[in-house]
């Protein structure tokens, strides 16, 4: 369709994803595979794409910290977070063992 053809109170706006809109998009191609006469799973599709941000994320951080000399990133997440590890590792990122303490201060006697 061409722009000439759009009536005066038609707009568009025209903008990148962002996580918020991550839900929409599922159900955009619920529709559009109902449209089209096709069965749609949507399981995975949220988790893909909130991925490929991730991975964007990431991407960004690693060359913001080479343009500043750094040549090492650490974070952290807990064991229980398979997702986020698993996503970690196909990053290329290692896991490290480490021992985490606790001291409480306010024991009752």
């Amino acid at each position: 369709m061409k722009a000439s053809h759009l009536n005066d109170k038609t707009k568009a706006t025209i903008r990148k994803a962002t996580a918020d809109d991550l839900a929409g998009i599922v159900e955009l191609c619920a529709a559009h595979a109902a449209f089209e006469d096709m069965t749609f799973d949507p399981s995975g599709l949220q988790q893909r794409l909130a991925e490929a941000i991730g991975r964007r994320l990431f991407d960004a951080v690693a060359e913001e910290a080479r343009s500043t000399g750094i040549s090492n990133v650490e974070w952290q997440t807990p064991a229980r977070n398979t997702d986020a590890i698993d996503f970690y590792h196909s990053l290329g990122a290692t896991d490290k063992v480490k021992a985490r303490f606790n001291l409480c201060l306010n024991k009752s006697s």
